[in-house]
């Protein structure tokens, strides 16, 4: 299973890249994947997870999400506006 994952802003300075394609075994929640991507450890230090906004095919998603074969999920990192 093939997925990719896209970073933006603070995440992807964060990771020092802006995108990353991983593969997996079988079909995982959000969670599984944060868990099991060992580059993805930055993001998850300290608070992290929490401050993260994450979409799977352009519709935020919760960790439970469960994410398959050729999805892309991006990474988000908190952000207002005015």
């Amino acid at each position: 299973m093939a997925l990719k994952l896209l970073f933006f802003a603070g995440c992807s300075e964060r990771l020092g890249r802006r995108q990353l394609e991983v593969a997996l075994e079988r079909p995982a929640s959000l969670m599984e994947v944060l868990r099991s991507v060992p580059e993805l450890t930055p993001l998850l230090a300290g608070n992290g997870l929490s401050r993260l906004k994450v979409a799977v095919n352009l519709q935020y998603a919760e960790t439970e999400t469960e994410v398959k074969d050729g999805d892309e999920v991006a990474f988000l990192p908190p952000f207002c506006g005015g």
